[in-house]
């Protein structure tokens, strides 16, 4: 994804959710981090290849508890702009998540119901 985010972009709908749940589980370490930074970098090439994968993605990005924090910039940056994309319907799609994601979405990446 580091090498070549626009190329990996290409295939985020067939392998975001499985990346995520692999990810998810993984131990911390440099691996891990740019794994995550891969993949930050290729969502902007493709951000419609992660609608279906997205909550995915923000229980990969919570599960993530002490990323450097340039990375975890990268994750706030990428969850705003999905915030905006859903629009009105942010509130009423964040509350179909699992409560303890709600809660880290909104404490941890500052993203609001309202």
């Amino acid at each position: 994804g580091m090498v070549n985010p626009v190329e990996l972009s290409k295939f985020l709908p067939r392998i975001l959710k499985n990346w995520c749940l692999s990810l998810r589980y993984m131990g911390e370490g440099p691996e891990k981090s740019q794994a995550y930074k891969g993949i930050c970098m290729a969502i902007p090439s493709n951000p419609q290849g992660c609608i279906q994968a997205f909550p995915y993605l923000c229980d990969a990005f919570a599960s993530f508890r002490n990323p450097v924090p340039e990375l975890e910039n990268m994750f706030k940056e990428i969850l705003r702009a999905y915030k905006d994309l859903i629009g009105p319907s942010w509130s009423q799609y964040l509350e179909s998540f699992p409560r303890d994601l709600r809660i880290i979405m909104t404490q941890r990446f500052g993203l609001q119901l309202i």
